[in-house]
């Protein structure tokens, strides 16, 4: 009887060292290990992904810059991308650089989920890729840290590996694609063509429109424009008639703000340059002629602004200005009307700015 008890006492002896050898390389694992987490933006979603991370036990390191050296401990990369939106993970590979392993695509908008469905998912997923990434952490770091002997066999049956789930349907296309060094930078030069309607007297008609813009700072846009006729605007007073074309150019500034994603919105002002010509037709015993001559128009504008993708855009604009010096117009020396009083352009262009 006293053999028996001393052999239990010492398997139990036995086991309780394994337990404490066992917990203490964990809470040591659970403080070393950490995942740096990259985001091109802070919205909810990456807050809820960041959450989700620190439920597995990893620790959450948030970089100043996605450039800056990684520590010892970083057990994997999560790195959220905002075009395309996905989330990708990071591991080190046998070269002891971090390649890409898996790839979570927020396909909400295609699958037609709402947004608190869509960031479950995608939460869920990622948890069930970090899971057996904090298992073989904690595994690894009990090796180097514990300083116990090692515990005596035992006769449980021995843990199996962990089963890694089944890649994701999209991995393969991004597996070779490195991680973009720092988040995009905003396009400055934006080059665009159009077309309006433009009303220089009583007559409306189509035009052109050039544009190349600069954008030295966020808030703030300069640009030049021109504005070609594709037909003649006719000016009329009983039999007789006047054909008038006015060829613009000039430069502008605006100031810009964005209230909803994908949209910005432009108020400014501005000069142009117009070469104004016109050919008048009269019935005999009167003539016509034709005179031309070179006018300014200061104006103001406003725009609408929607960004197709991060390259290309489409651009509804409006612009009213006045015609300097005055430029009547007149048949046996009645004025009918004046050219540029008011001076009035619409118009809608697509523009690719980098």
């Amino acid at each position: 009887m006293t053999r028996k008890r001393g052999g239990l006492l010492l398997t139990l002896s036995r086991l309780l060292l394994f337990a404490l050898a066992w917990l203490c390389a964990l809470e040591g694992a659970a403080l070393a290990a950490s995942i740096r987490f990259i985001a091109e933006s802070d919205t909810a979603f990456e807050r809820r992904l960041a959450a989700e991370i620190e439920s597995v036990g990893f620790e959450v390191e948030k970089p100043d810059s996605p450039e800056s050296p990684l520590p010892e401990k970083t057990a994997a990369i999560v790195y959220v991308r905002n075009d395309p939106p996905q989330v990708e993970l990071w591991l080190l590979g046998e070269s002891g650089k971090f390649a890409l392993s898996s790839v979570v695509r927020d396909d909400a908008k295609a699958a037609g989920e709402d947004p608190e469905t869509a960031t479950l998912r995608i939460a869920e997923r990622l948890r069930a890729l970090l899971q057996p990434i904090y298992v073989q952490a904690q595994a690894a770091e009990a090796a180097a840290q514990s300083k116990q002997p090692e515990p005596p066999p035992v006769t449980e049956p021995e843990p199996r590996p962990p089963v890694l789930p089944p890649p994701d349907a999209y991995e393969s296309q991004w597996r070779h694609q490195p991680p973009p060094p720092h988040a995009p930078r905003e396009p400055r030069f934006i080059a665009a063509m159009g077309i309006g309607l433009g009303q220089h007297a009583s007559s409306v008609v189509p035009e052109a429109t050039l544009g190349f813009d600069y954008r030295p700072l966020p808030a703030l846009g300069l640009g030049a424009l021109a504005v070609l006729p594709l037909s003649d605007a006719t000016i009329s007073s009983a039999s007789d008639h006047a054909n008038l074309r006015a060829w613009m150019a000039g430069l502008h500034g605006y100031v810009r703000g964005s209230p909803l994603e994908h949209i910005e919105l432009q108020l400014g002002t501005g000069v142009l340059a117009a070469y104004v010509e016109a050919q008048g037709e009269a019935q005999s015993p009167r003539f016509g002629r034709s005179v031309s001559g070179v006018r300014w128009v200061p104006f103001l504008e406003g725009a609408v602004q929607y960004w197709l993708t991060t390259a290309w855009l489409l651009r509804g604009a409006g612009a009213i200005g006045l015609g300097l010096p005055d430029t009547p117009i007149a048949f046996a020396g009645e004025t009918v009307t004046e050219w540029g009083k008011p001076w009035i352009l619409t118009g809608l262009s697509l523009g690719y700015a980098w």
